[in-house]
């Protein structure tokens, strides 16, 4: 293959690749906002870790949070999305939960980590993507 299109074929999939990503990360955060939009607030304690193997064996981390949504009798556990890092969230610590109202086993820890750390590295991973691609588009044009 020649030389000029090779590069232009590379900055093609690199282009297509991050507009993808970019649109995964902001669908993501658009998640996140609409769910805390109309979602209820109250206090929360981690009471668990749950531990998971990735299927290339990195290892996530799920705290277990138990919150007594305001107009309930009883209290709700939910394992939170998962993160890399162990030391995030201990057993004990107190935490924000937001959670759907009209059920609140669907809940969230509000943080900022929790709720926007991925979205935003998903759309930077994405942006770079389009950069290098861009660039390459114009490298292999001349």
């Amino acid at each position: 293959m020649h030389k000029k299109t090779s590069g232009l074929l590379k900055s093609i999939v690199l282009i297509a690749g991050g507009v993808i990503v970019v649109a995964t990360g902001a669908w993501i955060a658009f998640d996140g906002y609409r769910f805390l939009e109309g979602a209820g607030s109250a206090p929360g304690r981690v009471i668990d870790m749950v531990t998971k193997r990735g299927s290339r064996g990195m290892t996530f981390y799920h705290p277990v949070v138990r919150f007594q949504p305001i107009d309930a009798d009883s209290s709700i556990e939910f394992a939170a999305g998962a993160s890399p890092w162990k030391s995030l969230y201990l057993p004990g610590d107190r935490v924000d939960v937001a959670y759907n109202v009209a059920n609140p086993a669907e809940a969230r820890i509000r943080s900022f980590w929790m709720m926007w750390f991925l979205p935003i590295v998903t759309a930077l991973l994405g942006a770079v993507s389009l950069l290098v691609g861009w660039h390459e588009w114009g490298v292999s044009r001349r």
